[in-house]
């Protein structure tokens, strides 16, 4: 049996892993630790503690996911493996490149497992566009061009996340998903990046950025783009308008995930179609809990988690800076 322990509840993400280990047997929560009052109704049936090492100590878990302020996630987060646990945290890993070198060190010196909770590689969508594009079914990769919207329901949202010094940014926050993506989708690394960051709507947050724009350039000469932004409408009826847009040597594929998903490709032999999706599958926390059971890799890597978080932290370095980066 796993014994499961849970850090932070800050995010709603964590959530999803908290009912995503009901679907392995062998994997039990066991306690979660968070100090504040509110949020601990959000969780029940187990043991609640203010002090994260408290519970640590107690109930000597085996695994646990990691979700408290983002800019205190590294330090958590390495500690945990240095204590000879499995972890998986809600994303970003870390805010800062002197965290994420503590992390690296600390699981590598572990033996333990690391994940972030980077769940559209596992969205039947992404799949099957992967499986057609690293297939050669589009030819060569030439550009991907990705968009992820998101709602800020400000009323509602959480001081810490209105900072960036806190929530680490919006190219930390929230690039590390497309940054993954295009990494996984063209089987390319990133040789050096660009970057915009701003704050156009939510002006009156101090220290806030609600608009982002990467460009990374890719081992094998294909370019992607990557727009993230707090901008969605409040009016909208979704959360974001998740979009992707691949263009290759032979062909293109545009992928949506809202109302429904659904991937439309064109070809150079074949008209537009709708690509057949796999029915969905394991979740990556389900994934992640069985994977340590049944001592295998999990489909998403630690070291495809570690350098989408550095990539991000150097674009935002890009951005403060106006300058390209490089990536190696």
């Amino acid at each position: 049996m796993l014994k499961v322990a849970i850090i932070g509840l800050r995010h709603p993400h964590i959530l999803s892993f908290a009912s995503e280990l009901k679907a392995v047997p062998a994997a039990q929560l066991v306690a979660v630790a968070e100090p504040e009052q509110e949020l601990q109704g959000l969780l029940s049936g187990v043991p609640f503690y203010d002090d994260y090492r408290q519970m640590l100590e107690r109930e000597r878990p085996d695994v646990v996911g990691v979700a408290t302020v983002n800019r205190d996630k590294g330090a958590v987060i390495a500690e945990c493996l240095e204590r000879g646990l499995h972890v998986i945290a809600d994303k970003p890993l870390v805010t800062s490149l002197a965290d994420l070198e503590r992390v690296e060190q600390a699981w590598q010196h572990s033996g333990r497992r690391l994940l972030a909770m980077f769940t559209l590689r596992y969205e039947p969508a992404f799949l099957a566009l992967a499986e057609l594009v690293q297939g050669g079914g589009l030819g060569e990769p030439v550009a991907l061009f990705a968009t992820g919207p998101h709602k800020l329901n400000l009323p509602t949202r959480k001081p810490w996340m209105l900072r960036d010094e806190l929530c680490g940014g919006i190219i930390v926050d929230l690039g590390c998903h497309y940054v993954d993506l295009a990494r996984w989708l063209t089987q390319e690394e990133c040789l050096a990046l660009a970057a915009v960051h701003g704050a156009k709507r939510f002006v009156q947050l101090p220290g806030f950025t609600d608009f982002a724009q990467v460009q990374l350039r890719l081992s094998k000469g294909a370019v992607a783009t990557i727009q993230v932004d707090w901008l969605t409408p409040d009016a909208a009826p979704y959360h974001g308008d998740m979009r992707l847009f691949f263009t290759g040597t032979r062909g293109t594929a545009e992928l949506r995930l809202w109302p429904w998903p659904q991937v439309l490709v064109a070809t150079i032999e074949r008209e537009p179609y709708t690509l057949s999706l796999p029915l969905r599958g394991k979740s990556l926390g389900q994934d992640f809990l069985e994977a340590i059971l049944e001592d295998r890799p999990t489909a998403l890597s630690t070291e495809d988690c570690l350098e989408a978080t550095r990539l991000t932290l150097l674009a935002r370095e890009a951005a403060e800076s106006g300058s390209i980066v490089p990536a190696r």
